[in-house]
């Protein structure tokens, strides 16, 4: 409410259908306004609930931006490091890959057996 005083003003008791939180200033007699009727408090309750919607929809789009900028860096660091190449460099990197990817399922199996099982007569 603008130029609302806790210190100077009365607590506004809800007045609206199916709210209950007013009951529980009631105690507070002599400081509480019900001059709020139903309709001013679903409009208000209306009127918060759209600025809660923009600050969380605020909140998400800032989050999402840090999470682009980030993915960018990780992104640019890594391109950075593959154009850091030579083509000799790149060049090793293509032949060492080829030779990987035409080794057989049996050469892999005697490799696994080989480095990562152990040998069997060990």
């Amino acid at each position: 409410m603008p130029e609302y005083n806790s210190d100077r003003d009365r607590n506004p008791i809800c007045q609206a259908p199916g709210c209950n939180e007013g009951a529980n200033w009631l105690h507070l007699k002599g400081n509480i306004d019900m001059r709020f009727t139903a309709a001013i408090c679903q409009e208000l309750d209306r009127i918060n609930r759209e600025h809660w919607r923009q600050a969380t929809q605020q909140q998400f789009e800032r989050y999402k931006n840090q999470l682009d900028i980030a993915t960018g860096q990780i992104s640019k660091s890594h391109s950075l490091a593959s154009s850091d190449r030579t083509p000799n460099d790149e060049r090793e990197v293509q032949q060492r890959k080829a030779e990987i990817e035409a080794i057989t399922p049996e050469q892999w199996g005697a490799m696994n057996k080989a480095y990562l099982v152990g040998k069997k007569d060990e």
